[in-house]
């Protein structure tokens, strides 16, 4: 059972990421498995879920962004996704909602992947709710659709509803049947638009907590400059006029409260379907023989770094929440060493006592994780560039220091004691 989701920071409530973040769900299933503290391969959907789900790093499929996808991949070498592979080897193989970034399943790899793939009746219209402006900001732009939008909607909610409701059935199915399977299951939420019904809502406080990187005792636009002030200029990408015209508007209509409400209570329905998810796999008794993946594709700032989106190589858009539970783990146990999500298919298919094929480079931990109760100590890397137009960036984290090269001019953090990676420790450290 792999569930993975979209645009997830570590804000749930067991990484601490935010004080105002309700998700007893995601609580749950860390003290019933592993928590472990997830890495992605990249801070893009499509290069993420490309690396995620072939097995093969970023900087060996050449995969960086969303101007690619895992059919550019496909087009260079020889290999299966992890569905697919499963399915080859004989397991019955479902999926629902985003699993690759760039289509639903209509394309020749597509189609070798699935036994079945659901997606809702509009769901495109439901994903991005079409129809609807929901914040001043984006009434005020022009234009038929936009996705930069927030607030409150009941119509964003149905997507990953829906997606929910047909996954708990087919686990029902696949219970009576006797089938062994795999089941994908992605929930979009909270991408872009971050819009929730009032009930999820009303989870969470009216008048949020500002992001634990930016401090309380300043003005927003001095702890930005602040903070950015030992950055190289390299290490904002040209999407910079994006996040600046956001932030403009969440100043000019008094919204940045409301875009902070908007993405927790996203993450409140999020959870919630989890925890649906999670809870139809107890009932099934599907815990006794049966392994469970919660992740996300890459992280999302919400005014750290003066971003408000992705891409870029911060621990906002590369650290994610990762939960394992299965039979052969120990419950309640967490590591706060990195592992990259591009460890995952080696890891499922060791857990599944599956060979791993040669094409694949992350790294097997699950002798660690049943034994030592952790995951191996490596650095973990993670690449990207600009849609082309900028340089390639790449990262390598070891658990406490960070090291961005941004070409030219690098960052170095230490995040054992700075993990909001507010000082650039770079001209005073050799080696790097």
């Amino acid at each position: 059972m792999f569930i993975i989701v979209d645009d997830m920071n570590n804000w749930p409530t067991p990484y601490s990421g935010h004080p105002d973040a309700y998700t007893p769900s995601m609580e749950e299933i860390a003290e019933a498995g592993f928590r472990l503290n997830g890495i992605s391969p990249s801070p893009a959907c499509s290069s993420a879920r490309t690396a995620i789900f072939s097995g093969i790093s970023p900087s060996t499929s050449g995969v960086y962004g969303n101007h690619q996808s895992i059919f550019d991949l496909a087009k260079k070498r020889s290999f299966r996704t992890l569905p697919g592979l499963l399915r080859a080897r004989g397991m019955y193989v479902g999926g629902a909602g985003k699993i690759f970034h760039h289509s639903v399943p209509n394309r020749k790899l597509d189609l070798h992947d699935w036994d079945e793939y659901w997606l809702p009746k509009d769901w495109k219209a439901k994903r991005f709710d079409q129809g609807y402006r929901r914040s001043e900001y984006a009434r005020q732009q022009s234009g038929a659709e936009t996705q930069q939008d927030w607030g409150v909607g009941e119509y964003a909610d149905l997507h990953d509803n829906e997606v929910t409701d047909w996954a708990v059935a087919r686990l029902a199915a696949y219970r009576k049947a006797g089938r062994r399977f795999a089941l994908f299951v992605g929930l979009t939420g909270p991408h872009l638009p971050i819009v929730a019904g009032q009930r999820y809502h009303d989870m969470v406080p009216d008048h949020p907590s500002l992001p634990p990187q930016i401090p309380a005792n300043l003005p927003y636009e001095d702890a930005i400059q602040r903070d950015l002030a030992d950055v190289p200029d390299a290490a904002f990408p040209r999407r910079q006029w994006f996040e600046s015209e956001i932030y403009q508007g969440l100043v000019e209509y008094d919204e940045y409260e409301d875009f902070l409400r908007a993405y927790l209570a996203v993450l409140a329905r999020t959870d919630e379907n989890i925890g649906r998810l999670f809870d139809a796999y107890n009932d099934l008794g599907f815990d006794e023989d049966t392994l469970f993946v919660v992740t996300s594709d890459h992280g999302f700032h919400l005014g750290s770094k003066g971003k408000f989106s992705k891409f870029t190589l911060w621990q906002e858009s590369l650290q994610v929440p990762l939960l394992l539970v299965s039979p052969n783990l120990d419950s309640g146990i967490a590591t706060s060493r990195p592992v990259s999500l591009l460890d995952l298919y080696p890891t499922v298919l060791r857990m599944l006592k599956m060979r791993i094929p040669d094409w694949v480079e992350g790294a097997n931990h699950r002798k660690k994780l049943i034994n030592a109760r952790n995951v191996k100590k490596m650095p973990v890397w993670a690449y990207f560039d600009d849609n082309g137009q900028s340089q390639l960036r790449s990262a390598v984290i070891d658990g406490r220091r960070k090291v961005i090269y941004n070409r030219p001019g690098r960052e170095v953090y230490k995040l054992s004691n700075d993990p909001y990676e507010l000082t650039n420790i770079a001209s005073s450290v050799q080696g790097y």
